[in-house]
């Protein structure tokens, strides 16, 4: 039987290249990136009327070179040979670059000038050859040929611009033996029109094609265009100065699993702190955070973690952590304005000066998280406001100012600017997708978006610590406690001298005091309302989901009383119509009793769920009323039972036989605390082997004083909090996550659990410390009398 060849047609070869490029933007990049493997210097980019050309002084072409390597599409070589001579790693990896060329314009012509060899070529083709019919790859053909040697790229470049004297002064600042090797790429008969605002936007582009002058290799690119020789030029990519935190991190898996993080703190002015405001090193949350005045005016904070630890991480296997690969992330955070909640602001928080309109303008042309893969931008991500690690979504969940939550802050992808580099050798699992316009959505990916924001909270945690500080000592100064019960008293004795017979004019001059101490208050009280505003915005959300359920509930109350017995009603009707006999011959999958005894189990759950729904809506819980509570949690154990049952945990209540524990309090306050504490009890235990899942509720009597104490032996508090366990009290602070590292808990059930509390008068609640493994919760209240 005779071999038969493949051959691709002209036309589908060169489709298959133009794909690879959205537009001639792209295009250019994609000739800049060639230039850069190339060991260049510099690319000048200069456009005259209807040609493009690009030079660059890189390491040239051979004749070899241009037949084996430039002449085959789609070819290898720079997976195989990945570094350049001067140790760059090409950016370049499908082969199909040259293609570029045919993008920006119908003729090509190609001057190289090797460093290897003393003869300079001219490569030509005409990419319309392509579209003609009936011929294959193979039959089109580029034209080359030899120039003399005395050629050099500087003799080639003054002769090309003879009458563009600017272009030639400029060509004459750079040294000869720069302007040696290299190669120009000459296009014709371009195929878009290069208007002002076209090359604007490429000019834009290039700004941001590499990372910040800090951060990236020696390679200047130069824009000029022959009809607005004044207005572009050298293109500077930024150098970032003026930041309020820097934040670096650095890891190779290679190494370990030690993610080095470097921290700048550069927002307050640190001789202000120091003098007007050291009181706040003394706070028990900066001491728990290590924040020490030593360390405050360090320049750089410099510590490790174990990057596998990352909140991303625990419910993944760890060795995904080192498929991601070695990566660095330099991350930038910019206040837009001075106060960023208030014009008090700028006395509770001593920010360093800076002008608003320029960080802004700034931002705009730079900011966001810019990915980077060997020194080239990856594109879509962080350009032109993408916010692809959603941090507008994060934020727009948490309406509180830096300081006035502990735990709550979140940043605005407005005011940030990220660089992260990669490799296309130490992160092979980040590839390109077919357009080159970003990165293949896959599981690695997923684990790496979500540590980056774990990495972006590491600077959220840190203001938000000092911030919080700095609004907690505002707080103890201005004395609003204070200042409201005292204008309560103030406000008294105005109203009483209004209705009494005193004249409008001794009225008019009632005690200054008064009066300051009124204006005080109405400050403090405007402060308390918009803390309290944004609970209340955010548990609006969660009250939505109860007002569905209520208005549905005379439905699901009839649902919940039919959904069980309606198994019986089915396999008695099916008993009827199927013998015994025919039944026990059948295996299990096909046996209909088999799979209705399965459904059975399901509907169990769903009831369970809606018994709980409904009972949390009954009116009668939202009354104060004395609660015994051994009586409560006796109900509530018993209304729970058949789920823990399910899922091999024990629930057991202990308490003292002889004694009474009665409580002054809303029944639904008491669902809110331990129908939580419960819901995170069967997660945490879920996550262990143990066979002894066992859930614990003691009562205990101190005085006038009852002790709840709530604990089970599951996984326990995460690594992450053991420096500052409170933290799982803060509004939308959450460990759980899905196998990709994203956050599925809503972070609300310890917070509510906190707020219910502290609605009760005296009342306490605390994290106790176990022995082994497991989580244990203190609640003190007032005894009913």
């Amino acid at each position: 039987m005779p071999s038969l060849s493949f051959t691709v047609s002209a036309r589908t070869a060169k489709l298959i290249g133009q794909e690879n490029f959205a537009n001639a933007q792209g295009a250019i990049i994609e000739l800049v990136k060639n230039s850069y493997d190339a060991d260049a210097t510099f690319c000048i980019i200069i456009f005259d009327n209807d040609i493009l050309y690009m030079i660059d002084n890189g390491s040239g072409m051979t004749l070899d070179v241009i037949k084996n390597e430039w002449m085959t599409i789609g070819t290898n070589l720079k997976q195989k040979d990945h570094t350049s001579t001067e140790g760059r790693v090409k950016t370049g990896a499908k082969g199909i670059g040259r293609f570029a060329l045919d993008r920006l314009g119908t003729n090509s012509t190609v001057y190289t000038y090797s460093k290897k060899t003393n003869k300079p070529l001219i490569w030509k083709v005409q990419w319309n050859n392509f579209n003609k019919e009936n011929i294959v790859i193979n039959d089109v053909k580029a034209r080359i040929r030899e120039i003399g040697s005395d050629n050099t790229l500087k003799v080639t470049v003054n002769r090309m611009f003879h009458n563009k004297p600017e272009l030639i002064s400029f060509f004459n600042n750079i040294n000869d033996e720069e302007l040696v090797n290299g190669t120009i790429l000459k296009i014709e008969n371009l195929k878009d029109i290069w208007d002002f605002n076209e090359l604007e936007n490429l000019y834009k582009s290039l700004e941001v094609l590499m990372p910040p002058q800090e951060l990236s290799t020696e390679f200047d690119i130069n824009l000029f265009s022959t009809k607005f020789l004044q207005d572009f030029g050298n293109v500077k990519n930024p150098n970032i100065e003026g930041y309020d935190y820097k934040l670096k991190v650095e890891y190779s898996p290679t190494q370990g699993d030690s993610l080095r993080v470097t921290l700048i703190r550069n927002e307050l002015n640190k001789e202000k702190v120091l003098t007007d405001y050291s009181e706040i090193f003394n706070d028990e949350v900066m001491k728990r955070a290590g924040i020490t005045k030593e360390k405050f005016i360090q320049e750089e904070d410099i510590y490790s973690i174990n990057f596998s630890e990352l909140k991303t991480f625990k419910n993944v296997e760890k060795r995904l952590a080192k498929e991601i690969g070695e990566f660095s992330f330099v991350f930038y955070f910019f206040k837009i304005t001075q106060g960023e909640e208030n014009e008090s602001s700028l006395v509770k928080y001593p920010y360093k000066d800076f002008i608003s309109a320029e960080r802004k303008e700034f931002l705009k042309k730079f900011g966001g998280i810019k990915i980077f893969r060997d020194n080239f931008r990856v594109r879509p991500y962080g350009e032109n406001g993408d916010d692809w690690l959603n941090l507008g979504h994060r934020q727009a969940s948490n309406t509180w100012g830096v300081g006035q939550k502990l735990g709550g802050y979140k940043v605005k992808p407005t005011q940030v600017l990220g660089v992260i580099n990669i490799s296309r050798l130490t992160n092979i699992k980040f590839e390109d997708k077919s357009g080159r316009e970003g990165i293949q959505e896959n599981n690695t990916f997923e684990l790496f978006k979500n540590s980056i924001i774990d990495i972006i909270s590491i600077f959220e945690t840190d203001r938000n610590i000092i911030m919080h500080s700095l609004y907690n000592l505002d707080k103890s100064r201005k004395s609003d406690i204070n200042a409201m019960a005292s204008a309560t008293n103030a406000a008294k004795r105005v109203l009483r001298n209004k209705t009494s017979t005193i004249t409008e004019k001794e009225y008019n001059h009632i005690d200054i005091q008064d009066k300051e101490t009124l204006a005080k208050a109405a400050l403090a009280y405007e402060l308390k309302v918009k803390e309290q505003d944004s609970e209340i915005r955010m548990l609006r959300n969660l009250a939505s989901v109860g007002l569905i359920i209520s208005s549905f509930a005379h439905e699901v109350h009839n649902l919940r009383m039919r959904i069980v017995p309606r198994h019986r009603h089915l396999k008695r009707s099916l008993h009827n119509l199927i013998s015994d006999d025919v039944i026990s011959k059948l295996n299990k999958y096909d046996n209909p009793f088999f799979m209705i005894d399965s459904y059975e189990q399901d509907d169990i759950k769903l009831k369970h769920w809606l018994d709980y729904s409904l009972n949390t809506l009954q009116k009668d819980k939202r009354k104060r009323t004395n609660i015994n509570l051994v009586n409560y949690f006796n109900s509530f154990i018993s209304n729970w039972s058949r789920a823990l049952t399910q899922r091999g945990i024990t629930i057991k209540l202990t308490k003292e036989e002889t004694l009474s524990f009665e409580l002054k309090s809303f029944e639904v306050d008491l669902d809110v605390i331990f129908n939580n504490l419960l819901s995170n009890s069967i997660n945490a235990l879920k996550q262990i082997k143990t066979k002894n899942k066992e859930i614990n509720i003691e009562l205990i009597k101190e005085d006038s004083d009852i002790i709840i104490i709530f604990r089970d032996n599951g996984i326990g508090l995460g690594k992450e909090y053991s420096n500052n366990p409170d933290k799982i009290f803060n509004a939308l602070e959450t460990s759980r996550t899905d196998k990709n590292g994203n956050l599925i808990g809503t972070g609300l059930g310890l917070y509510l659990v906190k707020i219910t509390v502290s609605e009760y008068k005296g009342s306490a609640v605390k994290i106790l410390e176990t022995k082994d493994s497991g989580f244990a919760l203190f609640f003190k209240f007032k005894c009913f009398n």
